[in-house]
C-alpha cells in the first residue's frame, strides 16, 4: 500500500512540474508572438536603442506602401513621422506598458507622468490596452490619465523641445563633437548637417547626435 501511495504521489508531482512547464511555455510564447516585431526591426531606427530592451515603450509605424518603421518610444515615433509628413500612414502601434503587446495608440488609455523615468522624452507617456490597467499604474506610480490627442500633442512638444535644444548655437552649423573626429582635431568641431527632425550627423565621425548626448554637444 505504501509503495502504490508512493507512485502515486510521484504521478501527481511529474503532472505537476508538467503542467507548470506548460504553463511556462505558453507564456513565453505569448510574449514572443507580442514582440515579433522586434525580431523583425531589433533597434530603434532613429536613436538605435534595443527595442527588446525598450519592449514596454516601443512603438511601430506602419505606412499605406506597406513599409514598417520601428522605434523605441512615442517620442521617436513622432520624430519619424514628423520627417515623413508626406508619406500616409496605416497604423501607429504602441506598447501596452504592462503586457509589451502593440496596440492601436489612438485607442490605448495614456498616462502622462509618474515616477517611472521617461523612454527618450523629458515627460513619460505610457499607453495601455484598457482603462484599468492604466488607472493600476496612476495609483501604484502615480501620473495622470490623458486622451490620445494629449499625448501626441504633448510628444510633439517634447520633440520640438528636443529639437531646439540640439540646434547648433553657432552660426554655420557647427557642432562640438566629443567623439571620435573631436578627439582627432585640434578644436574638436565639426560642421553637423540635419538628417532629420531634432537629428544630426557629424561631419567629422558620422555619429548621429540624437539619443547620443555623450558623442555629440552643441557647441
Amino acid at each position: 500500500m505504501r509503495t502504490m501511495r508512493t507512485m502515486r504521489t510521484m504521478r501527481t508531482g511529474r503532472t505537476g512540474a508538467g503542467l507548470l512547464a506548460a504553463g511556462l511555455l505558453y507564456a513565453a510564447a505569448a510574449l514572443a508572438a507580442g514582440q515579433e516585431d522586434v525580431a523583425r526591426l531589433p533597434e530603434c531606427t532613429h536613436c538605435g536603442m534595443d527595442r527588446k530592451a525598450y519592449g514596454f515603450s516601443r512603438a511601430l509605424v506602419r505606412y499605406e506602401d506597406g513599409g514598417e518603421v520601428g522605434v523605441c518610444s512615442l517620442h521617436c515615433a513622432v520624430i519619424e513621422l514628423t520627417a515623413h509628413p508626406d508619406r500616409p500612414v496605416k497604423a501607429l502601434l504602441v506598447a501596452d506598458r504592462d503586457t509589451h503587446e502593440l496596440v492601436e495608440a489612438s485607442t490605448a488609455t495614456w498616462v502622462m507622468g509618474g515616477r517611472k523615468r521617461a523612454a527618450m522624452a523629458a515627460r513619460p507617456k505610457w499607453a495601455f490596452a484598457t482603462p484599468g490597467a492604466a488607472a493600476a499604474f496612476v495609483e501604484d506610480q502615480g501620473g495622470e490619465v490623458i486622451s490620445w490627442p494629449q499625448a501626441l500633442a504633448a510628444a510633439r512638444e517634447d520633440v520640438a523641445s528636443g529639437a531646439q535644444a540640439a540646434r547648433p548655437r553657432r552660426s554655420g552649423g557647427v557642432f562640438g563633437c566629443a567623439g571620435p573626429a573631436g578627439a582627432a582635431g585640434a578644436d574638436g568641431e565639426r560642421s553637423a548637417a540635419p538628417t532629420g527632425a531634432g537629428v544630426f550627423t557629424c561631419g567629422g565621425c558620422g555619429l548621429p547626435g540624437e539619443g547620443r548626448l555623450l558623442a555629440h554637444a552643441a557647441s
